[in-house]
């Protein structure tokens, strides 16, 4: 980290550049979930949006039929993580991995 206390780009794990939906195992996927009080659904969704997939993508990537139930999702992991955008998930997501590695 810099002084500042801001994170760099060259400071994230390879794999938050790369894909990170592939990259983790599920079991740490779930493990960096269950540290951020997320459901292992909420998890696998909460890294789709790492991901950058759109509510399409990610209804079709976790099969459901809904686009209106991934919003549903995507609410309570806002609610939960307390954060208002995709990319405050990323951020969570990417410190509980750095907290727990």
């Amino acid at each position: 980290m810099t002084g500042e206390g801001k994170l760099m780009m060259n400071e994230l794990p390879a794999w938050a550049a790369a894909s990170p939906s592939d990259a983790l195992s599920p079991e740490l996927k779930l493990r960096i979930g269950t540290a951020l009080g997320l459901s292992p659904r909420e998890t696998e969704i909460a890294f789709c949006m790492l991901a950058g997939v759109g509510r399409k993508g990610i209804a079709t990537r976790v099969m459901i039929l809904w686009e209106l139930t991934v919003d549903s999702h995507i609410r309570r992991i806002y609610t939960k993580l307390h954060v208002t955008s995709a990319a405050a998930v990323a951020g969570m997501i990417l410190l509980a991995y750095m907290n727990l590695t």
